[in-house]
């Protein structure tokens, strides 16, 4: 997936988390990602890869992976 690492930046930035700490394996919950911090990521998809993933699907996703799982669906289907 191109542009991953401005991507992963950006998840870091929106988390409030190191770097490194970051896995694909990282749960996320509503203490890592609140609402703003949906609205936060789903601006950063839009605006790194030009594709919207619907909120819904951000919020349901349950680690980092997912999310990208997400992203990579929706650039595929572009």
């Amino acid at each position: 997936m191109e542009k991953i690492d401005e991507f992963i930046k950006n998840v870091v930035r929106i988390l409030n988390v190191t770097e490194g700490s970051l896995t694909l394996d990282t749960k996320l919950d509503e203490e890592k990602l609140d609402s703003l911090g949906i609205l936060a990521l789903s601006a950063s998809i839009d605006n790194i890869y030009d594709v919207i993933v619907p909120v819904n699907k951000l919020r349901q996703a349950k680690t980092i992976g997912e999310v990208v799982d997400l992203v990579k669906a929706a650039v595929d289907e572009k």
